[in-house]
């Protein structure tokens, strides 16, 4: 059976820039959504209209949660992490998908457990995750929504206003955190920004 890492390779795009790509993973996620006739599904990422639109053409109900400003919020009131989750508050088995973007990149390792306990918790059977990662050796100082446009294109927009730590690993201590759930595809882009679409067990 190939590694991960093969696969990882295997899947890889040479796109034109660094700061845009098609996302095939997006592609998927939303094939996905699409399959649902009363699909939900819940961003957590910083707000962005653009995303929103995309998404309501493809889903029921689009939820909005911006996780990243909870974070900030918390590091601002020399807060714990663990005070930004009461946010992710949603009923039990409530989505069919769940959009990541960089959220990874900035938990320590309690926060990714909690995020994946609540994602567990908040998915429908069979349900999706959408997680974009830098990677470890390429990692840009400034968050970004990652909004997109026609065509499954993907632009970073810098958040300078958020200032988070961000938190550095490697493929395989990556996928030991997401272990509850079963990568199905992989893509890694110029300048190591990897996306990994993850589905309930």
């Amino acid at each position: 059976m190939r590694s991960y890492t093969a696969r990882l390779r295997e899947n890889q795009a040479n796109e034109p820039g660094r700061s845009q790509h098609t996302s095939n993973a997006l592609r998927l996620f939303t094939e996905h959504l699409e399959n649902r006739p009363d699909a939900q599904v819940l961003d957590v990422g910083p707000v962005c209209g653009e995303n929103i639109s995309f998404f309501a053409q493809r889903a029921q109900k689009v939820f909005v949660c911006d996780m990243f400003l909870r974070l900030d919020l918390a590091r601002r009131n020399d807060l714990p992490q663990s005070h930004a989750w009461q946010q992710l508050d949603y009923p039990t088995r409530s989505f069919d998908g769940i959009a990541l973007w960089g959220l990874f990149d900035y938990l320590d390792d309690e926060g990714m457990s909690t995020l994946i306990a609540r994602c567990t918790d908040m998915l429908r059977p069979s349900g999706r995750l959408l997680a974009v990662v830098q990677d470890e050796h390429n990692m840009v100082p400034t968050i970004n929504t990652y909004v997109i446009s026609q065509g499954f294109e993907v632009t970073r927009r810098p958040q300078p206003h958020l200032a988070l730590t961000a938190q550095r690993r490697h493929n395989r201590a990556l996928l030991a955190m997401v272990a509850p759930y079963i990568p199905l595809k992989s893509f890694i882009y110029r300048g190591g920004l990897r996306e990994i679409l993850l589905q309930h067990k």
